[in-house]
């Protein structure tokens, strides 16, 4: 079971966090040499109790070298330029509401053009309920609705099928996880635990940051 989580922490931070195929490559050779040595002097020695405790050792030390091997596996696979082909027939429609909810919460607004992309297509979603249960414009899940939603609006309600809550709620949720501090990896991974999403929600900010130049100058 420890094992199944080590590959999951060393997944997450290889993929929050800015860690490059060298240092990961090194990390497997440390380990690569110490299960050399503990094989060994499990070959040496005659104790008993020493080899149980040496099979011990040796299982943890391949535990981590496993999961290095697998960090350097999603290292290769998920190092690419970003590439989005736009749905040509939105035009950013909601672009005010993404500037003034980004303004508010200090993140950038590509990054909410992005995630209400991703989720409903621009609020294009024939019910804007997925199978897992998440609601509304930005998707959100009721529990963390109910932390993160804000009444956007003024009309005294907080409803996620409501497009000014639904934006700005998302602003605040990505803030409060890590985007306003330049953390984007990190607030899409809590946003949707899954690297394939950060990474598609990556490559159609990129296309907007690209595509948008002018409307992200004013709003500096």
């Amino acid at each position: 079971m420890y094992k199944l989580l080590l590959l999951s922490i060393i997944g997450f931070f290889v993929y929050v966090f800015p860690v490059s195929a060298a240092d990961l490559h090194v990390q497997e050779q440390k380990y690569e040499k110490q299960l050399e040595e503990i094989e060994k002097k499990k070959d040496q020695t005659t104790n008993k109790k020493e080899l149980i405790e040496l099979t011990r050792e040796e299982s943890e030390k391949a535990a981590y070298k496993r999961a290095y091997s697998k960090a350097i596996e999603y290292k290769q696979e998920n190092t690419f330029i970003a590439s989005y082909n736009p749905n040509t027939g939105h035009d950013l429609q909601y672009i005010d509401l993404y500037k003034q909810a980004a303004a508010q919460y200090k993140i950038d607004w590509t990054l909410l053009a992005a995630v209400h992309d991703q989720e409903t297509n621009f609020s294009n979603h024939a019910t804007m309920i997925s199978s897992a249960g998440a609601l509304g414009h930005m998707q959100f899940m009721p529990g963390t609705w109910e932390h993160y939603g804000v009444d956007a609006n003024g009309n005294g309600k907080r409803d996620p099928y409501e497009i000014e809550d639904a934006i700005f709620s998302a602003a605040n949720y990505l803030a409060a996880t890590g985007a306003a501090k330049g953390e984007i990896k990190s607030a899409l991974w809590a946003y949707n635990h899954s690297t394939e999403y950060g990474l598609e929600v990556m490559a159609k900010q990129e296309y907007y940051k690209n595509n948008y130049q002018e409307e992200r100058d004013d709003y500096r």
